[in-house]
């Protein structure tokens, strides 16, 4: 008789994080049993994506309820302010969660929203252990400020001010890095990626900042054990990334 193999670790980005917790019933349930059996592990990397994507809407929905005092207008302000899709549908899928699609007081989903944003960290990173990032980013380890009755927390840098080991995690990786911006040549979504990679690879000091964002997902490839299965909702992006950087992917969608 073979003996079956333990199942590999799993190393989760932060849309899987956060799809356990903030999912679809049906997804949530496929996460479920595609995690079975595995540990759980992700980097302080992952922290920061979180903070600076679902907590930073969280907490600029939480002002927006705020400043009207009423939920009527909520979804208005949210599909008429100027940003992009992702960011508008990310928050009225955030709104409908505390406030049970709408059928809840203003101040019973004022309270919900709080709770949420004071506790987001611990529940979608329940179960998991965390790592250190190559990147030693520090906006992972930047803590909620309340100054009543609006939140806010640091979740952005700059070349100038990035306080980070980032240049020298990217300047580690070379060999993988040209092998992968030679793979995804040609990859049409992947373009801005490809870009990114040609400046940093002429000088990784480049990449703090706001080409941080566009590397995201490279970041966190590259931070994943050689021995893990990198899980990630975004299949389209990871499989083709994890790939050309020599690790193990699995789609969590």
């Amino acid at each position: 008789m073979v003996k079956e193999l333990p199942a590999k670790d799993a190393f989760l980005d932060s849309s899987v994080l956060l799809s356990r917790k903030f999912g679809l019933a049906k997804q949530k349930t496929k996460i479920r049993i595609k995690l079975k059996n595995r540990k759980r592990i992700s980097s302080k990397y992952a922290k920061t994506e979180i903070k600076r994507t679902f907590l930073k809407d969280a907490i600029w929905l939480h002002s927006l309820i705020v400043e009207e005092g009423n939920l009527l207008p909520i979804y208005d302000r949210i599909s008429e302010y100027p940003t992009t899709q992702r960011r508008k549908d990310r928050c009225i899928k955030i709104l409908k969660s505390v406030s049970d699609k709408g059928n809840l007081r203003y101040a019973d989903t004022l309270a919900r929203l709080e709770n949420l944003i004071l506790g987001i960290e611990k529940e979608v990173l329940r179960g998991v252990q965390i790592i250190e990032s190559g990147t030693k980013c520090q906006l992972a380890e930047e803590e909620l400020e309340f100054n009543y009755p609006y939140f806010d927390i640091k979740h952005s840098c700059t070349q100038q001010t990035a306080i980070c080991s980032l240049p020298a995690y990217l300047a580690q990786n070379m060999k993988v890095l040209h092998v992968l911006k030679t793979g995804i040549s040609g990859i049409p979504h992947l373009r801005k990626l490809e870009q990114a990679l040609d400046i940093l690879l002429q000088d990784p000091k480049k990449a703090k900042g706001n080409r941080c964002k566009t590397l995201g997902d490279t970041i966190i490839c590259l931070d994943a054990p050689k021995d893990c299965d990198i899980f990630s909702t975004n299949e389209k992006d990871f499989d083709p990334i994890s790939k050309h950087l020599g690790k193990s992917f699995v789609s969590a969608r």
